[in-house]
């Protein structure tokens, strides 16, 4: 586990249960750990269920950090202002707040919540679910930030259950404080990410905490906490995933998403107390429900379980390591849709992450409309690009191996590196060009991992979007004196691309949605709609769709690309099968 030691967390509601398994996972990397809680030695605890923020703090403190115990109400301000200040007293600064107090079960008596209408449940439920939940996590943020600011550096996590789109959980308190604690978390990285804290909520799976081995033992199954219908994780395991998350160094990647503890054990290596890797776990509704497609077409379907999208995962991910090919999703899998592929995508991203490959930007897939009957496209895609993926070509040339592609085609596109986020809403090209720092010629080279290229829109997305590699010509660094001279001549240039001197095909930069630039634009207003997706980032490498039909290539040949209209260096590349 990495070294903490001279990090600073506050984690709220640690008396028991998550948030004090979350505190010792921090004690155990050496850090200074603040724990809060109303239950106190010598006093009172909550629902007569055993713990307190002292008993808690000591324990840190034996497992190598300094535990710090303070009693305080999260539903009372003044309790919370003073924490704060007492941390700001003391240590000058907070690297890590994670958001875990709840009220939600209190005075259950530790049975389930209650499963009847709206109308005849008591409004104490919702004050325990949003004023001592919702509304005590954006305080303790909103006093948190200031702490974080100026080292520019900061971790908010917010525990969570990771709630399947639209299923309703018989409980409308319930149902509404949990889709708000992610709304919550989008909203506050997009305010926060300039400044470089990330925010990110964190879903356990069935935990066995206090609470959960006492309702068992008053419902008298206390053999039952064992079986099959027991909890599953112990809360050790979710304080590895914030710690993990807290010793990542590109943790803003993930800000703004509700990441499953499961899936982080994948991708960061970490297993529960026992060594096991218990997998991701979602509360999920029956049935079918309502969906849009990326088209903004309504349709039913019934969104995946995470630990199919997990297998499917794997199993692109096997494909494009060997050379192989798999059934088509949407054939095998009814109701497969836009959003499940983007999650497979992200799933991919994940295993690819922790086999040290690091996305350094994404490619825009059917900006071309001349070839969406081909491929049955109705809309742009997205996909990652990698470290691994990309090749920056030397004097305009390279030299690429078709070893380990399956049956690949060649895409003559444009590229831009960012030299500034992109937001959302932009629609101007000289306005979006501003945000760029270069511009280059580029060849994406695609491949499909179905049989004969035979797939459907969301096969694709889920196939990488086809991304295979990325060749660079040689930048043209854009000038802000020359915007509205660019913007023209990226609508207007013409491109020629030859086969061994042959010229094959030829395109227009209007052929990307438009204009590159809008294809630019086009991909930041996806991503706003997609919670769990990061935003345009500076540094990033986007490639904009290709301006021809995509030509299959194979070993022997040599593809070169000339545009004229602008002063873009082409590119030759040759390729081989060693």
């Amino acid at each position: 586990m990495s070294s903490l030691q001279n990090r600073i967390a506050l984690v709220t509601g640690a008396s028991r249960g998550a948030g004090r398994g979350i505190a010792l996972q921090f004690g155990e990397t050496g850090a200074t750990v603040y724990v809060t809680g109303r239950s106190v030695s010598g006093g009172f605890t909550t629902d007569d269920v055993p713990g307190t923020v002292d008993d808690c703090a000591r324990e840190v403190t034996a497992r190598g950090g300094r535990g710090i115990a303070v009693r305080c109400d999260h539903t009372i301000d003044s309790d919370v202002e003073a924490l704060f200040e007492q941390i700001r007293a003391e240590q000058g600064r907070l690297d890590v707040l994670v958001n875990n107090v709840w009220g939600g079960y209190e005075d259950s008596q530790c049975r389930p919540l209650p499963r009847v209408p709206f109308w005849e449940q008591s409004f104490d439920h919702w004050d325990r679910m949003f004023t001592a939940g919702v509304r005590a996590h954006l305080v303790a943020s909103r006093l948190a930030v200031p702490l974080m600011l100026p080292q520019r550096r900061g971790l908010i996590a917010t525990t969570t259950a990771h709630l399947e789109p639209l299923p309703y959980l018989k409980n409308i308190f319930y149902d509404m404080s949990k889709y708000s604690v992610a709304r919550m978390t989008w909203a506050m990285s997009r305010e926060l990410r300039e400044h470089g804290i990330a925010a990110v909520a964190v879903a356990p799976g069935f935990m066995r905490t206090e609470r959960v081995e006492e309702a068992f033992r008053r419902a008298g199954a206390i053999e039952a906490l064992n079986g099959p219908g027991g909890p599953k994780e112990t809360t050790a395991y979710l304080g590895r995933a914030i710690v993990a998350l807290a010793s990542d160094p590109l943790i803003l990647e993930k800000s703004g998403q509700v990441l499953e503890v499961g899936t982080l054990a994948l991708e960061y290596q970490f297993t529960d107390v026992d060594g096991s890797q218990p997998p991701p776990f979602r509360i999920s509704g029956a049935g079918e429900r309502l969906r849009r497609s990326a088209d903004g077409s309504d349709m039913i379907g019934s969104q995946m379980g995470t630990s199919e999208v997990d297998a499917i995962a794997r199993e692109l991910l096997a494909a494009f390591d060997g050379q192989g090919t798999i059934q088509s999703i949407a054939e095998r899998r009814p109701g497969f849709d836009w959003e499940d592929a983007y999650r497979i995508g992200a799933a991919l991203c994940a295993l690819r992450r922790a086999r040290g490959e690091r996305p350094i930007g994404r490619k825009i897939g059917f900006t071309n409309r001349n070839i969406w009957a081909q491929y049955g496209a109705t809309a742009p895609i997205w996909g990652a690009v990698y470290d691994s993926t990309v090749i920056h070509a030397v004097d305009g040339r390279a030299d690429v191996s078709l070893r380990t592609a399956v049956r690949p085609r060649l895409e003559p596109e444009i590229a831009f590196k960012l030299a500034r986020a992109v937001p959302a809403g932009l629609s101007d090209p000289i306005e979006i060009l501003e945000h760029v720092e270069w511009v280059a010629a580029s060849f994406e080279i695609v491949d499909c991992h179905f049989a004969d290229w035979k797939f459907q829109a969301a096969d694709a997305v889920a196939d990488f979007s086809l991304h295979w590699r990325l060749v660079l010509g040689t930048p043209l660094v854009v000038s802000a004196t020359e915007l509205s001279a660019l913007a023209v001549q990226l609508h207007d240039c013409d491109l020629s691309l030859r086969q061994n001197e042959a010229v094959v095909a030829s395109g227009t930069g209007a052929n990307a949605l438009g204009h590159p630039a809008m294809a630019l634009s086009h991909l930041a207003d996806v991503l706003a709609g997609q919670p769990e997706a990061n935003p345009l980032e500076a540094g990033e490498i986007i490639t904009t769709g290709t301006l021809t039909p995509a030509m299959p290539i194979q070993a022997g040949e040599t593809w070169r690309s000339t545009y004229a209209g602008i002063a873009l260096a082409g590119l030759t590349v040759s390729f081989s099968g060693a």
